[in-house]
């Protein structure tokens, strides 16, 4: 696992097989790998062209040190996953998890996230932590790009059930 393709913060984002954390130990949710992006104010992100109908979905989670700050209400942290368009406006916030004081120290696990393109095009994913007092760790994995099943191939698909139901019905 390598930042290949991803521009930002690089400094701040390790790519891991594992990480025990603050109150949790992180492993992949998808594959053998998972993205660790540390304080505050850190974005990484890729560009690249997405077809409409086109799916997008991954994993975020967020962890962060700060119990103090959290519980007397001066600390909120974010871990969030971004998408824009070719011109960089942001159309959606697929993936966000938010901790707001008090009390927001613990850890988010893994929260699952999903984006249908609207039309085909240039798209940039961003991943993004930030806190108010630093010491944040936001992790992110599996991001994949697959296709909504089309009309004509889920009728096919609900016919073949059918008509395997009926073949089935008939012989008992």
């Amino acid at each position: 696992g390598d930042l290949s393709g991803w521009s930002g913060d690089t400094s701040n984002a390790e790519v891991l097989t594992g990480f025990s954390g603050t109150g949790a130990t992180w492993s992949p949710q998808d594959g053998s790998y998972f993205l660790k992006l540390s304080d505050n104010n850190s974005i990484l992100e890729q560009t690249g062209v997405v077809n409409a109908g086109q799916i997008l979905s991954g994993w975020v989670g967020l962890e962060g040190d700060s119990v103090l700050q959290c519980f007397f209400g001066l600390d909120s942290k974010s871990a969030s996953v971004t998408v824009r368009d070719s011109v960089g406006t942001v159309i959606a916030t697929p993936g966000e998890v938010t901790a707001i004081a008090p009390g927001c120290a613990g850890p988010i696990l893994w929260t699952d996230w999903s984006w249908i393109a609207p039309i085909s095009g240039t798209y940039t994913v961003s991943f993004e932590v930030s806190e108010v007092t630093g010491g944040v760790r936001g992790f992110f994995d599996g991001i994949e790009i697959s296709a909504i099943p089309e009309p004509t191939t889920l009728l096919l698909m609900g016919l073949g059930l059918a008509g395997i139901g009926y073949r089935r019905k008939k012989t008992a």
